[in-house]
């Protein structure tokens, strides 16, 4: 499923994009140190980029028909763990009203959902054609 949005497919657009919302970040409360208000989500963000780079491995190790079990396994693991807690400080970020911390955790969790469900798209569709092929030898 690729979305085509070709005006901020350019080069120029995605780094206006990415510097400026690195400067409302770091000027958020004035002092020049914003960002540090996103200490909280660090752990839980961290967590995730490495359950998502074992999907990645996972995904890459399927495409070259390798066994994906040393990934797969820990993938799973890491990634229900991540979310877990992500939902847990989502709740605490609701309940305490911090709605800057709220919003970026819950766009960081619709990120992860959508990446789970590209990559087991892909999975689904690879193991399919592949069995497909397999049947028509």
């Amino acid at each position: 499923m690729a979305y085509k949005m070709p005006r901020l497919a350019g080069r120029h657009p995605a780094t206006l994009i990415a510097v400026l919302s690195a400067f409302v970040l770091a000027f958020y409360n004035g002092s020049g140190k914003g960002a540090l208000v996103l200490w909280p989500l660090f752990g839980t963000v961290n967590q995730l980029l490495g359950a998502l780079a074992l999907l990645i491995v996972t995904i890459y190790l399927a495409k070259k028909r390798v066994s994906t079990v040393y990934t797969l396994i820990p993938m799973v693991f890491m990634t229900i763990m991540t979310g877990w807690a992500m939902l847990i400080n989502l709740g605490d970020f609701y309940k305490n009203s911090n709605w800057l911390l709220f919003t970026i955790g819950v766009s960081v969790f619709i990120l992860e959902v959508w990446m789970i469900l590209e990559s087991a798209l892909f999975l689904f569709r690879g193991v399919d054609s592949a069995a497909v092929e397999d049947h028509a030898e």
